[in-house]
């Protein structure tokens, strides 16, 4: 009888730690990410050839909401307006939503880099 009371505790705990995660909404837009390589100093970091091709990973919007699914282990994410920087927050690693700042409405160019790829897209915020 512990037993079951002892696994329906930790089925319950469960439960309760997945209820907590990011809820999306239904009328958001996705989407696929472009990639491009920074261009580093050292010569020890980043841009070794591969044969694999690079995962390009989707994103979602809703309002002025990026839905990231935790898919990367820290970036930088940059605005760009016209080739100027409006914008620049940094994300910590496995984050699933990041709220862009209000009153910024207009077309973007958004950046999200690594230190060895960039990830790029056109966004617009309402």
């Amino acid at each position: 009888m512990k037993y079951l009371i002892t696994l329906l505790l930790a089925v319950l705990a469960t439960v309760n730690v997945t209820a907590q995660d990011v809820v999306y909404p239904d009328n958001m837009e996705y989407l696929q990410l472009q990639v491009a390589t920074e261009n580093t100093d050292d010569p020890y970091k980043g841009n070794n050839p591969s044969f694999a091709p690079i995962r390009k990973p989707t994103i979602g919007i809703s309002g002025n909401t990026l839905y990231l699914y935790g898919q990367f282990s820290g970036v930088t994410l940059e605005l760009i307006e016209n080739g100027v920087t409006v914008y620049s927050t940094i994300v910590e690693a496995n984050t699933n939503a990041v709220t862009l700042p209000d009153g910024m409405p207009g077309i973007y160019e958004l950046r999200l880099n690594n230190g060895r790829y960039i990830y790029y897209c056109e966004i617009e915020i309402q």
